[in-house]
């Protein structure tokens, strides 16, 4: 069995070195845990020829869909670190809105994450706006706070977020000790609000409908802010 922090670092030195033909050799391995530290590993600038980077991102799109949700979280980490890097991550948009809607949480999670990552890229995001909206509802405790992230990066990309208001003010809304889901939410609603004055208004409109914990820091300093508009 293959050590995964040597096999972490040898990804790392590979993808440097530009060594795609050595990290599929790696990545071929049947052993889940290995694949995962393979892409793990994936995260720095390629080195090497142009076709690297693409390289990587094809491994990372096979591995999006490898039953083990370890390396499936580790795919999504792929996409929007090579995105970062400038590398064409088109091929990872179809999968990244499969694991939107993975069955694992925190596979679901990342995969939110890396959206609004990548989402800057002009592709037809609107299916991926449709599944961050739905992971608003989503009952785990770190996904909606995710979700709201990613809409706000949808917002500065240009991309209108107009629908997933009354569900950014439901998670604003909120109860929960936890306050960083409601933090996330105030900034989509604040971004999308300063846009416009239609969008002031519908963020406005959607907020006096609900019933906010004033009690809460993260809904006070929205109301303050949302009221200087």
């Amino acid at each position: 069995m293959m050590n995964t922090d040597a096999v972490f670092y040898r990804a790392i030195e590979l993808l440097k070195r530009g060594d795609l033909a050595r990290i599929k050799t790696l990545f071929a391995s049947s052993d889940a845990a290995v694949k995962a530290a393979v892409l793990n590993g994936l995260w720095g600038e390629p080195g090497g020829k142009p076709e690297v980077g693409p390289g990587v991102v094809a491994l990372a799109v096979e591995g999006a869909a490898h039953p083990s949700p370890e390396v499936r979280r580790m795919a999504c980490s792929v996409f929007q670190n090579q995105d970062a890097w400038g590398v064409d991550v088109s091929p990872a948009i179809g999968p990244l809105l499969a694991l939107l809607g993975d069955a694992d949480a925190e596979v679901r999670r990342t995969a939110a994450y890396a959206t609004g990552n990548v989402c800057r890229r002009r592709f037809d995001w609107s299916p991926h706006f449709a599944a961050l909206r739905r992971l608003l509802s989503d009952p785990y405790l770190y996904l909606p706070e995710a979700a709201a992230w990613a809409l706000a990066k949808m917002s500065r990309a240009g991309h209108d977020i107009g629908p997933a208001i009354g569900p950014l003010v439901r998670v604003l809304s909120r109860r929960r000790e936890y306050g960083e889901p409601r933090k996330q939410a105030a900034k989509a609603l604040l971004h999308y609000a300063r846009k416009s004055a239609a969008g002031r208004d519908r963020v406005r409109r959607a907020v006096d409908a609900a019933t906010l914990d004033g009690r809460r820091k993260e809904v006070t300093r929205f109301l303050e802010q949302l009221g200087a508009l």
